[in-house]
């Protein structure tokens, strides 16, 4: 199994676990089929929003909404970290600018 699977099996548990009453919030266009643009494979959006709107045959990522970002990032830990990083980072970056400029 490659690791995008994996990685893909660990979030739908997660999911399971966070939002048990999916049903609820199932879109009515789940069915579309949609063309990837670098390949030409053709994908269902239930398929592609499972894979992370990853082609599944060649890789290739589709354009996401911000929405769609934010909530996947929000619930993957290692995007957290990620942010987490970035806000320290900036923050050393920044306290040590400052005095200079000043």
């Amino acid at each position: 199994m490659n690791p995008f699977s994996e990685r893909k099996d660990i979030l739908n548990a997660i999911n399971r676990v966070i939002r048990p009453e999916a049903g609820n919030g199932e879109r009515s266009d789940d069915g579309e089929v949609l063309e990837c643009r670098a390949c030409g494979s053709r994908s269902t959006k239930v398929e592609l929003r499972e894979n992370l709107y990853v082609c599944p045959h060649c890789g290739f990522h589709s354009k996401v909404s911000a929405r769609t970002d934010r909530e996947r990032m929000a619930y993957d830990p290692v995007a957290k970290k990620f942010c987490i990083f970035l806000l320290h980072t900036q923050t050393v970056i920044f306290s040590v600018l400052v005095p200079l400029l000043q």
